[in-house]
């Protein structure tokens, strides 16, 4: 998704799978395959020193030792085969690992190199350096840079873009294993820090293939960090990395395929929320896409079984106009458009990936998860002339340009004037969404979210008061990786009026609440899924706050707007609905308890409230209220030519907070975690707009 992307350092050891074939030379990119996106390069707080001058021999002296595989009895685990079945793991002849340690005293980093003449599962090797330091990082491949993070060294390490097909084994060079020591020790066992796709080919045409891309929704291959765990546990991670680091949501497998046979992708760990794969000869292609949410383990073999590519390779890419999720309920589909911005041509696929996992995630969160069957959802491509979004001032006056389609733009370090040309989106929702063109809706119904192909973080909505239209603005923030939100530091210390001013939020109460941590889509819920087509106002809050009202003037316009919010303790708009019926409510699930009116909302710490403690309008966590459900149900079955009724919505509702009440750690609500995590501020309100 357009340029470079810098990443954290990461220690990744190659272990090998099947017959694996360890040779470490660089493959070179075939000019018959597709051009492999590659993330842009930008600067961040993550960003580590390389010490990899650093790096010294050990001490003069050499010796013998043993290494093997120590992972499901020497083993990679095939977790998905028809058999169960484990793959060997084996060195070959001539391969090396790198033992590193680290002086703390003198900031050095001493290593030595181990070789194996005869290779095999338990392979002898000879080094030639002592290191008299504990502990020691082992890694294959050695580093390709090192540095630390609160005084524990890291390294940064690859996983190759361009990998070469290899029957029955991964690409030479692609894995990555890791083994920590106390000490130089006699005999080492590894760990696999990768994670591995299995795939097999069937069709008359598979001798015609040269080339297999398997294309993900967030990084695949290329520059990371390996850190490691307490008990010595790899972990890939790209929440830190250096400067020139280049990853890349596309890993390519080039050479001659065989029917039937295993062949291999080498990739990062973690979830990926949509794929698709690519099958070249090198002039057409027939494509495969599915939206299908992997989970990429580490040490973990992810078999897809066989694909069919039939008889002939076709470029079978879909019309510009897809139809993601199609509705089977209600008078009238209710209309989403989802629309590329920042994507060059070639960089259109990737859209199409994030635009299925963004809305795989939306859909997957309550209420929109259990009334799906209302909604069509357009998926609608077009291509910018550059990759990204223009970068302002942060007053709305272009300092860096970017020839995109919508004209998008923000500020480098502030969001408040995040905007794109919003007469282009309507003529373009206008004369491109299928249900507009086919008469079912005016594009000024059709709830419109604008993915756009830039890392910087960002978000914002514009909404229309006078009409359901509206604009969510959402970067690829991060090119994926992780972001977490918090609740505020400080709340009014008086729940019903300013008397006793403010006071600190604990963090046992914060961790009672849960801390949110998720991604781009996170926002995207937010931005889209609360202001845009649910017309929902923020329920965080700034220092500043309101004068006292008796009323917002958003809730009377023609499509009211911010009924999540009340500008009175008493009678808030969710009094009869919900307050009044509680106790009924607490029968039907204890969950329903966590409704009252709580002091803070719409960016005012005072004299505004919100029906709930915590809610996706606070932290972007994947909750909704019970309230603000109601008042999505409630929109959702008025558009689709139905009505509302309490009993109905109630026998289909679920007030689990997956953060909250759905968690694995001891600790109720907690994040346990070693690796650092981007702690974000909440992006600014919406824009209303009164037209």
């Amino acid at each position: 998704m357009g340029g470079k992307k810098m990443k954290r350092p990461v220690i990744i050891i190659f272990a090998f799978l099947l017959f694996l074939g360890m040779a470490c030379s660089k493959i070179a990119t075939d000019n018959t395959v597709e051009s492999i996106p590659q993330i842009s390069q930008k600067s961040d707080i993550w960003l580590m020193e390389d010490m990899s001058d650093r790096m010294v021999p050990g001490e003069q002296g050499g010796g013998q030792a043993v290494a093997n595989f120590q992972e499901e009895g020497s083993k990679i685990h095939t977790e998905l085969s028809s058999d169960g079945t484990y793959a060997q793991v084996v060195w070959n002849a001539n391969d090396s690992f790198e033992m590193l340690a680290y002086n703390t005293e003198t900031g050095k980093f001493p290593y030595t190199i181990y070789t194996t003449a005869q290779g095999g599962v338990n392979a002898s090797f000879t080094y030639s350096n002592t290191i008299s330091l504990s502990p020691c990082y082992n890694l294959y491949p050695g580093p390709r840079r090192v540095s630390t993070y609160n005084d524990v060294p890291i390294f940064g390490i690859t996983i190759p873009i361009n990998q070469t097909a290899t029957a029955g084994s991964v690409s030479p060079g692609a894995n990555v294993a890791f083994c920590k020591t106390n000490g130089q020790v006699s005999d080492f066992h590894f760990l696999n820090a990768a994670s591995f796709i299995k795939f097999r080919l069937a069709g008359s045409v598979v001798s015609n293939v040269t080339s297999v891309s398997f294309k993900g929704a967030s990084d695949l291959a290329g520059d990371s960090i390996l850190m490691v765990e307490n008990d010595g546990t790899p972990v890939l991670t790209q929440q830190i990395y250096f400067t020139d680091d280049v990853t890349s949501n596309t890993v390519t497998l080039t050479g001659s395929f065989q029917t039937g046979v295993d062949y291999y992708f080498t990739i990062f760990p973690g979830t990926q929320y949509g794929f698709s794969m690519v099958f070249s000869d090198g002039t057409n292609k027939k494509r495969m896409v599915s939206s299908t949410k992997l989970e990429l383990n580490r040490n973990t073999i992810t078999d897809l079984g066989t694909i069919d590519i039939g008889n002939e390779l076709i470029d079978d890419t879909p019309d510009n106009a897809i139809l993601y999720i199609e509705a089977t309920s209600g008078k009238t589909p209710v209309s989403i458009a989802v629309i590329s911005e920042g994507f060059t041509q070639d960089e259109l696929g990737d859209f199409e990936l994030l635009a299925k996992s963004g809305i795989d995630a939306m859909f997957s969160v309550e209420p929109f998860k259990s009334y799906k069957e209302y909604f069509n959802v357009w998926i609608l491509k077009v291509a910018s002339n550059e990759s990204g979004a223009s970068i302002t001032d942060g007053k709305g006056n272009i300092i860096t340009r970017k020839d995109t389609y919508f004209e998008s733009r923000w500020g480098a370090e502030t969001y408040n004037d995040m905007t794109a040309n919003l007469d282009k989106v309507l003529s373009f929702v206008n004369n491109n969404c299928p249900d507009v063109i086919n008469g079912i809706r005016n594009a000024t119904q059709v709830a419109t979210l604008m993915i756009i192909n830039d890392q910087r973080y960002g978000g914002i909505c514009h909404s229309y008061l006078n009409s359901d239209r509206c604009v969510g603005m959402v970067p690829y923030i991060g090119g994926g990786q992780s972001i977490e939100w918090s609740y505020p530091k400080k709340e009014a210390a008086n729940e019903s009026t300013m008397t006793g001013g403010t006071r600190s939020v604990t963090n046992a109460e914060i961790q009672a609440l849960g801390i949110c941590s998720g991604d781009w889509r996170n926002v995207m819920i937010h931005e889209f899924g609360g202001h845009g087509f649910s017309r929902l106002l923020d329920e965080y809050w700034y220092d500043s706050y309101y004068e006292a009202t008796t009323a917002i003037p958003d809730h009377s316009y023609t499509v009211p707007y911010g009924l999540n919010i009340s500008a009175t303790y008493n009678n808030p708009p969710w009094q009869s609905a919900l307050l009044d019926n509680l106790s009924i409510l607490q029968t039907i699930n204890p969950l329903y308890s966590r409704i009252g009116v709580y002091h803070g909302g719409a960016v005012s710490i005072f004299n505004r409230w919100r029906s709930e403690k915590i809610s996706c309008m606070i932290d972007n966590r994947k909750y909704f209220s019970t309230w603000q459900r109601m008042l999505i149900v409630d929109r959702i079955l008025s558009m689709a030519g139905e009505s509302f009724d309490i009993n109905n919505f109630i026998s289909k509702d679920d007030p689990t907070d997956p953060l909250r009440d759905i968690v694995s750690s001891s600790t109720y609500g907690s994040v346990t975690r070693s690796i650092p995590t981007k702690v974000m501020p909440m992006l600014p309100a919406p824009v209303l707009h009164n037209e």
